[in-house]
């Protein structure tokens, strides 16, 4: 690069952010998973996440991970 010249960069993201804030709907699940082309989410019962290849091999790669529930030691 030049001296005095500049360089910008442009982030362009796609996706959603769910938490498990009590004010997120069903953010302590991992389902039900968003997709493009939902009416709202969380998406009712007359819609549902796609089931072609490209969906099913991002489930199996990347939502391997257990939920698991903190609990006590009892005493």
């Amino acid at each position: 690069m030049r001296p005095g010249w500049t360089r910008d960069f442009l982030l362009y993201t796609d996706a959603w952010l769910k938490d498990s804030d009590r004010n997120t709907a069903t953010g302590n699940t991992v389902t039900p998973l968003p997709f493009h082309g939902m009416s709202r989410y969380p998406y009712g019962a007359d819609e549902a996440y796609p089931k072609d290849a490209t969906h099913q091999r991002f489930v199996e790669t990347y939502n391997t991970r257990r939920v698991l529930i903190r609990r006590s030691p009892l005493r």
